[in-house]
């Protein structure tokens, strides 16, 4: 299932609904795809005049309504008291069908374009007035009220922070109002006429044309696919820019706002839950070697749904624990980290094998069942590089996503082997009582482990930087000479 792509699935889909349609089904019920692809291709040209009539339509109306969600959203998220009058409102424009609205809005506007326009308004308004509220709502009230102490007033703050950074949301409320919005402007010329598909859909309705109505659906589904993929390309192209833009400027402030105080924190990412590989920081902590160096360091794990680099990117963190090359990747996508330091000697991936299986070097991969949490991170690119190494190719094996359960996958045998971390997934599989054998990599040119700083923090404050490394390498010391204290 999780190489199913959903064109894979609408084949599917398709194949057994040709199938139903041509056996079980009368045809005139459920007719056959080919049958509303073939009508689709020869209606198109026709169809032209129509769906270029019911995309002005509902476009306009998805304009119209952002207009007016948009800052009725900020007002929102800005005021209690407009929150208190308008969201019941807001949530009643959900509550009531298009259908029913379409009459009243005709009797009160006339007919034509205006109250089809009007009613797509009605649709958008509510998911994008809740997305805005939502999204400036969130901003990070540290990055406004530094903002504040730098000089900002009302409009730059707007502008210049509040805006970029909720624009996110915003966009996800307008990808998914125009797709409702097609569905506005359809409904309306269905009630009231006009000329667009709606109407087209209702004379094919009145000439029991099925086929014709499926061909019609067939197009607006097509449609709808493009403005909601539309809307997110420029989601992704334009909108993650201008966030990255506005997460730098605020950091700017941040760095302006408290250069003269005396915060000499430090939070440090972990990633993922407490383990043994970070018994470096917690006897750094515990011993106050940190402390002793004068930075009060937080050492903080992530959720395992959490992005890898989300934290450092959003200032939550300013150092991180990742594999070097992991980094390497995040800067080429714009994540200021750069690695300051290598926890390992010797790079700590390796794979292990079900000792029933007979592999003991990684040739024998091939036609086993390997487990990864996915097909990103160390474990990803640590099974890619030794694939590459000897020889082998992912079709060689069955490769299974297990997230982080190697312990309980290889114990119910749902695998044959699993690529692990040596200095703590091995204790892991011991502790289980899985016998193993380690097929140790041949080599490859891969950095493990490493201390990363999220840039700007390493160019305003180098001293605390490598004042963490000296109490990471005594921490280290003292485990040399202390292991069981550690």
């Amino acid at each position: 299932m999780k190489r199913l792509t959903p064109l894979s699935f609408a084949l599917i889909v398709a194949a057994l609904w040709e199938l139903a349609s041509r056996t079980v089904v009368n045809p005139y019920f459920l007719p056959p795809p080919t049958a509303i692809l073939a009508r689709a291709v020869t209606s198109l040209p026709g169809m032209w005049g129509y769906l270029g009539v019911t995309l002005f339509e509902a476009l306009l109306g998805a304009i119209l309504g952002a207009a007016i969600a948009i800052p009725l959203g900020y007002g929102v998220s800005k005021s209690a008291a407009i929150a208190r009058i308008a969201e019941p409102y807001a949530a009643a424009t959900q509550a009531i069908p298009a259908v029913a609205i379409a009459p009243l809005l005709a009797l009160w506007l006339g007919y034509g374009y205006l109250p089809i326009v009007v009613l797509c308004a009605v649709m958008v308004f509510f998911p994008i007035s809740l997305t805005t509220a939502f999204g400036v709502t969130h901003i990070d009230p540290d990055i406004r009220d530094a903002a504040r102490l730098d000089g900002a007033h009302r409009w730059s703050l707007l502008r210049e922070i509040e805006y970029p950074l909720a624009l996110p949301a915003i966009l996800t409320g307008l990808r998914n109002g125009v797709t409702l919005s097609m569905t506005g402007a359809v409904v309306g010329e269905f009630v009231l006429g006009g000329r667009g598909l709606g109407e087209l859909l209702a004379a094919q309705q009145r000439a029991n044309d099925t086929v014709g109505l499926f061909a019609t659906v067939l197009v607006l589904a097509l449609v709808a696919i493009a403005m909601h993929g539309a809307v997110r390309a420029y989601e992704q192209r334009v909108n993650v820019k201008r966030t990255r833009i506005a997460a730098a400027v605020a950091g700017a402030l941040l760095l302006a706002a408290c250069g003269g105080g005396s915060n000499n924190g430090l939070t440090i990412g972990l990633t993922y839950v407490p383990d043994v590989q970070f018994a470096p920081f917690y006897v750094a902590e515990h011993e106050g070697y940190f402390e002793e160096e004068g930075i009060d360091v937080t050492l903080r794990h992530h959720g395992v749904s959490e992005a890898l680099f989300g934290a450092l990117t959003g200032r939550e963190e300013d150092l991180i624990i990742a594999g070097g090359d992991e980094m390497l990747q995040a800067y080429s996508q714009g994540v200021d980290v750069r690695t300051v330091a290598t926890l390992y000697q010797q790079y700590p991936l390796a794979i292990a094998a079900r000792s029933d299986t007979g592999a003991t070097t990684a040739q024998d991969l091939a036609g086993l069942r390997l487990g990864v949490p996915g097909p990103y991170g160390e474990s990803w690119f640590a099974l890619l590089a030794i694939l590459d190494a000897t020889g082998l190719t992912e079709a060689d094996l069955t490769i299974e996503y297990i997230g982080y359960t190697a312990q309980s996958a290889m114990f119910t045998q749902a695998v044959d082997a699993v690529v692990v971390f040596t200095n703590n997934d091995l204790l892991g599989l011991e502790a289980a009582g899985v016998d193993v054998n380690l097929i140790e990599t041949p080599g490859v040119p891969l950095v493990g482990i490493s201390v990363g700083v999220r840039g700007d923090v390493v160019d305003a404050r180098p001293d605390d930087v490598a004042g963490v490394l000296r109490a990471l390498h005594r921490a280290l010391e003292f485990i040399d000479s202390n292991p069981d204290a550690a």
